[in-house]
């Protein structure tokens, strides 16, 4: 079997690209002046790994409600996806409550680039092609990184990647 790799331009990440995103998350007002404490709360959940239905279990509002509330946030922001979000959030130190610590965390270099464009808010398609890979190539990688971090989603795994001094706080380009 054959595979033949075609870049889409629509798909594809320049340096420029990412600086630009480092540099607007760094302009984001602070977070708790934008939302109330109850979205706040709903950042910190998405930042655990918990889905909608699991926050919905617990809350007076539906999963439905909960994807609405993160959507809304995600639109407020300006930001790509929850991963997103989240990295805005631990820049700003948003987080009274650290996780709890884990064992010494070693990414290869390919992983310390992917969990920084995952969030920054690019998709895996991106991200694929940004690496010149196949999707399945780097959605295998992405299952990698959180497997390596035990974390239950790309939220969770930018949450710990920052707690964890994978990724370093403030950046700029």
């Amino acid at each position: 079997m054959t595979y033949i790799m075609v870049q889409v331009e629509s798909l594809a990440i320049s340096k420029e690209d990412i600086a630009a995103r480092e540099l607007g998350i760094l302009a984001i007002k602070p977070l708790v002046e934008i939302f109330d404490a109850e979205l706040i709360q709903e950042i910190e959940f998405a930042s655990q790994g918990m889905t909608a239905a699991e926050v919905a279990k617990f809350s007076q509002v539906g999963e439905g409600g909960i994807y609405s509330r993160r959507r809304n946030i995600i639109h407020e922001l300006g930001c790509h996806n929850m991963p997103h979000v989240i990295r805005v959030a631990c820049q700003q130190a948003l987080f009274k409550e650290p996780l709890p610590d884990q064992s010494i965390i070693r990414l290869t270099p390919i992983q310390l680039i992917e969990i920084n464009l995952i969030s920054l808010g690019y998709e895996g398609k991106e991200i694929a092609a940004y690496r010149h890979v196949r999707h399945d190539v780097f959605r295998n990688s992405s299952e990698d990184i959180s497997r390596k971090l035990r974390a239950k989603n790309k939220s969770h795994a930018t949450r710990i990647s920052f707690e964890q001094h994978i990724l370093p706080l403030n950046q700029a380009a």
